[in-house]
C-alpha cells in the first residue's frame, strides 16, 4: 500500500481512538484531583496512564503528515507498552469478568485504546525494525521500574501491590517480580515486531 494511501486510511482510526483516550484520560484525571495534589501526583505514576499518554501523542502524530525521526521505532515502543498495560490489567490487576459498562474509561484505557493501537499496527504496518533495535524499547519500563522503586519509600505508596516489597515480602520479591515483567513485556515486544515485519513484507 503506498504510503499516502496507507495514511490516509489510517487517520479516520487514529481520529476515533484519540478523542476516545483523550476523553477517558482527563475523566480519569478529573476524578484523581479531587483526591487532592497527592492523589492527583500518584495518578501520573500508573504505567497506564504514562501508556496511554504516548499513545495520545503518537496518534496526534498520525492524523498530520510529517513523521519524527525513528517514527516506526517509537510507534513499535508505545504499542509494546499499550498491549503490555492491557496484559498487565486483565491477567493480574483485574479478578472480575471483563464487563465493558461497569468503568467505560477504565475500558477504554486498558482494552479499547491498546487493542486499537495494536490494530493499527497490524493494518497498517511501519517499515521494519531490526530486531536489535528492539532493545531501545526497554528504556521507558526500565526507566519506569526506578522511578517508582525510588519513589515509593518516600511517597509512601506504590502503584502496583507487585512493586511494593511491603506487600510482596521484600525487595527480593520485587526483583523477581520486576525480572518476570521485563521478560513478560519483552515477548511483547517480539510479537509486535514480529507482526510489523510479517505485514510490511506483503
Amino acid at each position: 500500500m503506498p504510503q499516502s494511501t496507507s495514511r490516509s486510511a489510517e487517520r479516520p482510526i487514529a481520529a476515533v481512538l484519540l478523542v476516545l483516550d483523550s476523553l477517558a484520560l482527563l475523566y480519569e484525571m478529573y476524578a484523581q484531583a479531587l483526591g487532592g495534589t497527592a492523589a492527583f501526583l500518584d495518578f501520573f505514576s500508573y504505567f497506564t496512564i504514562l501508556s496511554n499518554l504516548f499513545a495520545i501523542i503518537m496518534l496526534a502524530i498520525m492524523l498530520g503528515d510529517s513523521r519524527p525521526l525513528y517514527w516506526n521505532l517509537i510507534r513499535g515502543a508505545i504499542t509494546s507498552y499499550m498491549v503490555f498495560t492491557s496484559l498487565i490489567n486483565r491477567v493480574f490487576l483485574t479478578s472480575t469478568p471483563f464487563d465493558f459498562t461497569s468503568n467505560i474509561p477504565d475500558t477504554v484505557l486498558h482494552v479499547i485504546a491498546p487493542l486499537g493501537v495494536l490494530w493499527l499496527w497490524f493494518a497498517y504496518p511501519p517499515r521494519r525494525v531490526a530486531w536489535a533495535d528492539i532493545r531501545y524499547w526497554y528504556i521507558f519500563p526500565v526507566v519506569y521500574v526506578i522511578f517508582t522503586l525510588l519513589r515509593g519509600p518516600g511517597a509512601g505508596w506504590y502503584p502496583y501491590y507487585f512493586l511494593d516489597p511491603r506487600q510482596v515480602g521484600g525487595y527480593p520479591r520485587v526483583g523477581i517480580s520486576v525480572a518476570l515483567l521485563m521478560l513478560l513485556i519483552g515477548v511483547v515486544m517480539l510479537v509486535v515486531n514480529s507482526i510489523g515485519r510479517i505485514r510490511s513484507a506483503r
